[in-house]
């Protein structure tokens, strides 16, 4: 039997243009470390910009005005700060562990489908099941 790896949770959700996997962009990302209760989110401006899908807006607020603010950054930059995040939350030989509402089906696969475009090796994220730890 395989030892144990101490990790630490965090969850992770994304809001979006629309619902369309493949048609959808992401527009905030966010992290809670359930340990601390610490959390970080931010504004994501799609790129190449496109209007958020009137049942998106209803479900998370978020209009295309407010991603026009200069608060709202890259998907790049978002993702740098996440794992920033991330790291500074999660001691020394502790694995980090994702988890996310609908994840394996979306907000997992909309954030390396975004990372993808931009070039970006999405290394570390996995839409893979929750093993039991």
């Amino acid at each position: 039997m395989e030892p144990k790896v101490p990790y630490r949770l965090f969850t992770f959700d994304t809001e979006t243009t629309g619902q369309g996997r493949d048609t959808a962009a992401v527009i905030e990302v966010a992290v809670k470390d359930l340990k601390s209760g610490d959390s970080y989110s931010t504004l994501v401006r799609p790129e190449p910009l496109r209007r958020c899908e009137p049942g998106a807006i209803a479900v998370h607020g978020i209009t295309d005005g407010v991603l026009q603010q200069p608060s709202a950054i890259g998907l790049l930059e978002a993702w740098q700060q996440v794992t920033h995040f991330v790291k500074q939350h999660t001691p020394n030989g502790v694995k980090p562990v994702l988890v996310a509402y609908n994840g394996l089906y979306f907000d997992f696969y909309m954030l390396v489908r975004g990372l993808y475009k931009l070039n970006i090796d999405p290394s570390g994220v996995t839409r893979a099941p929750a093993q039991l730890l």
